[in-house]
């Protein structure tokens, strides 16, 4: 047997793939129904209150439901570790360690978000159309930029990979110590910026406030980092729903 065949086999890789795929079937079902039926109640909410209609079923709703879903099953990727039964019977597996990230990886990075995508998409046109056969008023059709969508899932591949070494190297309550650990590296980043900063600007900082009014500094990106600040503000009650939902 050749050392390629022992650390990927793609017969292997296959069958294994297929397990993880029976495996996360069921709760991937549970959050589109959840999703689907969430946004489907704020449509006809409108509708019967006879306000202006709204379709919630759009690109915005799409691109938080698939980071929040992919950030929680990549942390819960590795969650049969954490019950020494089922990771007797998953380390029995006769599979490399190679093939058994790669199958998990393939499911939470490619297949889960590219298939919820296309099935929100099917849905969001169907409902639309259905709303708009049975009622007087006249729903919008959502769009939805392919090229923005392609866009949006590779840097969220970023995110889950971060989150996904986490399952790994920490199976129980993954989510949970590697968003703490994210926040420690960030406020240790910010703290290192500003000692950094007052070391190179030393002749126009006095403490930790500008002593020149000479000094005209204009940073327009930080208008873009507070609006995304005030977007990204209500993710954590979204993610502590859903994995909640993913875990109970």
């Amino acid at each position: 047997m050749s050392n390629q065949s022992i650390i990927f086999s793609s017969k292997r890789f296959m069958i294994l793939l297929k397990r993880e795929i029976n495996h996360a079937k069921r709760p991937f079902l549970y959050a589109i129904g959840g999703v689907f039926g969430g946004l489907s109640i704020g449509v006809l909410v409108q509708l019967f209150s006879n306000s202006n209609l709204h379709n919630t079923i759009n690109i915005d709703s799409l691109v938080m439901s698939v980071a929040i879903m992919g950030i929680i099953w990549s942390s819960i990727s590795f969650s049969e570790l954490i019950n020494p039964a089922s990771k007797q019977q998953y380390l029995a597996l006769p599979a490399s360690t190679l093939e058994k990230i790669l199958s998990k990886w393939s499911i939470v990075s490619i297949l889960i978000p590219i298939f919820f995508i296309v099935c929100y998409i099917l849905y969001s046109y169907a409902f639309t159309f259905v709303i708009n056969a049975l009622s007087t008023k006249n729903l919008t059709y959502a769009y939805f930029p392919i090229n923005d969508i392609v866009k949006f899932i590779l840097s969220l591949s970023l995110a889950q990979s971060i989150f996904f070494a986490g399952s790994v190297w920490m199976p129980k309550n993954s989510i949970l110590k590697t968003g703490a650990g994210l926040v420690a590296v960030f406020f240790a980043i910010c703290i290192f910026s500003l000692f950094a900063m007052k070391i190179i600007f030393y002749d126009v900082i006095d403490g930790w406030s500008l002593n020149s009014r000479n000094v005209d500094v204009d940073f327009p990106m930080f208008e873009d980092i507070q609006f995304g600040l005030c977007k990204i503000d209500s993710i954590p009650s979204y993610i502590c729903i859903f994995y909640n939902g993913f875990v109970f």
